[in-house]
């Protein structure tokens, strides 16, 4: 299923952010590079597909991610070496994180919405959470389905 995101939907202080991470550079670096990104610059477009045991979700073309549901850790080198990614099914929901360092891990669910006057649409809610400032950031996006 493909579906698409309005940035504008959600105020987001960038600048705060930024100070939450606490640097200028946005969170940024070789491995976490992808987490704060991720908040900043939302993909406008997914498109999931199942691939044997793995979920993949393709991103604004960007190389997929594979999730596999089954709980245990695999490595996932587009986060860094070393970094491991689980993922499991609460009922409908793919729940999936990622501890890319000490310091910074990152949960997503990917849960899809009730319907309303036959429209689709997807929850993606993001939280990263930054262990050594005592603080998280939850974002929820919303995609609709694409016709």
């Amino acid at each position: 299923r493909d579906y698409f995101y309005d940035p504008g939907m959600h105020k987001v202080d960038w600048p705060a952010m930024k100070r939450l991470r606490g640097d200028q550079r946005g969170g940024r670096g070789p491995r976490g590079g992808g987490a704060m990104d991720l908040l900043r610059r939302p993909p406008k477009t997914l498109a999931i597909a199942q691939n044997g045991a793995a979920i993949e979700i393709v991103e604004d073309g960007r190389p997929p991610r594979r999730w596999i549901p089954d709980g245990e850790p695999h490595p996932d080198e587009r986060l860094g070496s070393g970094v491991a990614t689980k993922a499991r099914w609460i009922d409908a929901s793919l729940a999936g994180e990622a501890e890319i360092s000490s310091s910074l891990s990152v949960k997503q669910t990917f849960a899809p919405a009730p319907e309303r006057d036959g429209a689709r649409r997807l929850y993606v809610t993001t939280r990263v959470k930054l262990a050594r400032a005592g603080k998280s950031v939850l974002v929820r996006r919303v995609y609709d389905a694409a016709p």
